[in-house]
């Protein structure tokens, strides 16, 4: 079964979005670098309709 490339997307931005928690939790970036990456990732992957709490 073939993944489609939103799906596929999906799957890339939310590793990515764990990964800059893990890296705000133990201190290597702050809130706002968080939140512009986080930003960043959701328009370069497309995504849409999705809750960021």
């Amino acid at each position: 079964m073939e993944m489609s490339n939103e799906m596929s997307n999906y799957i890339a931005f939310i590793y990515s979005k764990n990964l800059l928690d893990f890296i705000l939790k133990i201190g290597l970036i702050t809130k706002e670098e968080h939140e512009k990456i986080t930003a960043i990732s959701v328009e370069y992957y497309n995504i849409k309709n999705i809750c960021l709490n």
